[in-house]
């Protein structure tokens, strides 16, 4: 999951209004999206650091069980959403 993504105004223009499904995972939404609608997508691979210092702040412990929830609710609906 990478926020570093190239997009045509024309490509989201025809994905955005679609969008919503899974707000922790944005970039994972607008992909699954894309790919409905026959847009290419590509992934280039990116090699990331360790990081320096310190600890994600992202989710916390806790908020996990809801962020895995909210992201399996999301998969469903756009699972249920295609099949119509």
């Amino acid at each position: 999951s990478s926020s570093f993504v190239l997009l045509r105004r024309s490509a989201v223009e025809r994905v955005l209004p679609f969008l919503g499904s899974m707000p922790e995972a944005f970039w994972w939404d607008v992909s699954i999206r894309a790919m409905q609608h026959g847009l290419r997508v590509w992934e280039v691979p990116i090699h990331h650091h360790a990081r320096a210092a310190g600890t994600t702040q992202v989710f916390r412990i806790g908020q996990l069980p809801f962020v895995a929830w909210r992201q399996v609710r999301g998969l469903l609906a756009i699972r249920f959403e295609a099949g119509r």
